[in-house]
């Protein structure tokens, strides 16, 4: 049994993480929270009500702890709660991360490279706090938008619609991306906490990867839905200019819907120039490789699972067929 403790777990990765490791029910768990919540109570999960700006409040929370979980996506509460961990003698530490490699950074993450750079200092002399970048890369889940296939994940259109018979495609779609389902990312961490090895410094997890460009030939053959590709020009992307006949409806319980069309065009613009423009948004597959005997759902199988089932029963963790790592 190891003490876990989940910053931020009430949004929507962390909260299907900590549902993997409620369901398994192998540690025992705690919950960094700024407010209570009932809910994670009733299910045995202790909810410590911290202050992310409090040094010493975190670290009585995190007395006896020996792995830490964040999802809080502010770079100043991060390295608060990273100082935490070392005074109350935190063993390991995943910071929030939770997406592709660091060469295709999505827009707004730039504070990502920043904690890393922090935690590689901060062991630069010797062994302080043992951490991994636990990157899944794209989540299939987003793939098939609007359908639901996850509890708590909030998925928005991104740039394929498969019922709507549309992508987007950067040049010729020969871009290398990595796609894992988050339940699959979910059953890897809690693996990853029972490991008796040394944690990698990357920790990449992959369920398939290929090229865009084969990812839209793959939901074309296993949906047998045609989509029409709309290509972007990426000398237009690095002028700031989103040049298409299709704007994918991006929706966010955030942004005001009328506001919604302008958002998602800036939005599209610098997503796919950062992750067209890399041509390398692939992860390298470390957990793959140090969790050999865990079985992992291609895209294949995720489409084919998802789309020969009505709606209403399509979820991914109902597949049968999985590939070997």
């Amino acid at each position: 049994m190891v003490r876990v403790a989940l910053a931020g777990a009430s949004g929507t990765v962390g909260r299907e993480i900590l549902a993997e490791l409620i369901r398994q029910g192998k540690h025992e768990l705690a919950v960094l929270s700024r407010k209570g919540n009932q809910e994670l109570t009733d299910l045995g999960v202790n909810v410590a009500i911290v202050d992310y700006n409090d040094q010493a409040d975190l670290a009585r929370a995190l007395k006896g702890i020996q792995t830490v979980l964040s999802f809080i996506g502010e770079k100043a509460a991060q390295l608060t709660l990273i100082a935490a961990c070392v005074k109350a003698g935190v063993k390991r530490y995943a910071p929030t991360e939770w997406a592709m490699s660091s060469e295709a950074r999505e827009p707004g993450s730039e504070y990502k490279d920043e904690i890393h750079t922090h935690l590689k200092n901060l062991n630069a002399e010797k062994p302080v706090l043992e951490f991994t970048l636990f990157q899944p890369g794209v989540f299939t889940n987003v793939v098939v938008w609007p359908r639901k296939t996850a509890e708590y994940l909030y998925t928005t259109c991104i740039g394929i619609d498969i019922d709507g018979g549309h992508a987007l495609m950067v040049e010729d779609g020969g871009q290398d991306f990595t796609f894992t389902t988050v339940h699959d990312t979910a059953k890897v961490v809690a693996s990853a906490i029972e490991y008796e090895g040394p944690w990698p410094e990357f920790g990449g997890i992959a369920g398939s990867q290929l090229k865009y460009g084969e990812l839209l030939d793959k939901i074309e053959q296993d949906t047998g839905k045609p989509l029409e590709r709309h290509v972007l020009r990426m000398s237009d992307l690095q002028q700031g200019k989103f040049e298409s006949t299709w704007l994918p409806p991006y929706r966010h319980p955030m942004i005001p819907l009328e506001m919604a069309d302008a958002f998602a065009m800036q939005i599209m613009t610098q997503w796919w120039r950062c992750a067209g423009g890399s041509r390398n948004s692939a992860v390298v597959p470390t957990w793959n490789e140090l969790l050999p005997e865990m079985k992992l759902t291609d895209v294949d199988t995720f489409l084919t699972d998802v789309y020969g089932k009505s709606e209403s029963q399509s979820h991914p963790q109902a597949t049968k067929q999985a590939i070997a790592l």
